[in-house]
């Protein structure tokens, strides 16, 4: 029997310790307290998986030209997601955001214009009378009472929702495949990872690496337990950072411009990239003005059914600008002790982060 290469070892264990989190996953029904739950076991074993990614840079390195076949590599990574799709998000609720999106934009409705409350049925909000209620509006409330699980846990009911447009997209293509259904969401996922591993296989030959380094990405616990296990939605994004890396490389700055902006219009920080890619163009003014025209204007257009409605007070990215602590530890350090004798400490704390990252990117553009 031919020996099991060391880095595919790594691969097997990983996938095991993927499945046995993924069964795991059931002490953690929706709703439960951290108390109540399994929550030191659940970490621990994730700590050890990733202790053994850790691990696979030195594997590597000292396995010279012998490596596990291609085949093996994408066999362990389809394992772990494919265990994630036999389980429940553990302690996370962004999901029912995405079903609910998903299911409004396949519906043909405007996601930005109402916030999930006021689809809500009386009793459970304080909503207006129904007999004033528009045609989409009206919609939305069958919708929810069809559907009235899933629309209950949506968090921040109250507020529209923050997603971008190519995000909406996603959402309504897992709709389709599974109507409020998380593997339906997760089958999106595992589209736009795929996307993402044979862009960085390009991305990697580029720059003569060897293809054994997708399994930096491929097999990332991480990746795997928070994208496809929590069913968060980073992972559409990759497609779009990759393809604008490669069309960099070779020198299509415009493209790359482009592709960021597909990125930004499913989350919006790629924007903060762009001086970075635009940086060989400073020698060439015009250019470079051409090419941020372009990628402003591309912003601009991406956006624009969510920017229609931004200056609402229950548009969600307004709330989330305004008034959300998206970092509970170093944010709250800046809002609650830094900036704590200022009435406006929060605006104060958004500013100094803002200016930071700012000052961060045109360092690193220059």
């Amino acid at each position: 029997m031919a020996e099991v290469h060391p880095i595919l070892r790594i691969g097997i264990m990983l996938s095991v310790l993927m499945i046995g989190l993924a069964a795991l996953s059931y002490a953690f029904p929706y709703g439960v307290s951290p108390a109540d739950s399994p929550l030191t076991l659940y970490v621990g074993i994730a700590l050890i998986a990733g202790g053994l990614w850790a691990f696979l840079p030195f594997r590597i390195r000292q396995s010279g030209e012998r490596m596990p076949t291609f085949v093996a590599i994408l066999l362990v990574g389809l394992i772990m997601r494919g265990s994630m799709f036999a389980s429940i998000p553990v302690l996370e609720d962004d999901s029912y955001r995405y079903l609910w999106d998903g299911a409004v934009t396949a519906n043909g409705l405007d996601p930005y214009k109402y916030a999930p409350a006021e689809a809500a049925p009386q009793a459970l909000f304080d909503t207006p009378d129904s007999s004033a209620d528009t045609p989409d509006l009206a919609a939305l409330k069958t919708l929810a009472s069809e559907h009235a699980e899933p629309h209950s846990r949506i968090n921040y009911p109250f507020v529209s929702t923050i997603y971008p447009p190519f995000a909406q997209a996603t959402f309504a293509a897992a709709h389709v495949i599974d109507p409020f259904g998380l593997n339906g969401w997760r089958a999106v996922l595992l589209a736009a990872d795929l996307v993402a591993l044979f862009l960085l296989l390009k991305l990697l030959r580029s720059y003569r690496r060897p293809p054994i380094s997708i399994t930096l990405y491929w097999w990332n616990p991480l990746v795997v337990l928070q994208g496809f296990g929590a069913g968060h939605m980073d992972i559409p994004v990759a497609p779009f950072l990759v393809a604008a890396f490669l069309l960099a490389r070779s020198q299509r700055i415009w493209l790359a411009g482009l592709a960021l902006a597909g990125g930004a219009a499913i989350k919006l920080w790629p924007i903060l990239l762009f001086p970075i890619f635009a940086r060989p163009l400073l020698k060439e003014p015009l250019k470079l003005m051409l090419v941020g025209a372009s990628f402003g204007l591309a912003i601009l257009l991406l956006l624009l059914p969510q920017l229609l409605h931004v200056l609402g007070p229950e548009a969600g990215l307004n709330a989330y600008a305004s008034e959300w602590r998206t970092h509970a530890f170093l944010f709250a350090i800046l809002e609650d002790i830094t900036f704590a004798p200022f009435d406006n400490a929060g605006q104060l704390a958004r500013l100094a982060v803002a200016v930071f990252l700012i000052t961060l990117t045109a360092y690193l553009a220059l």
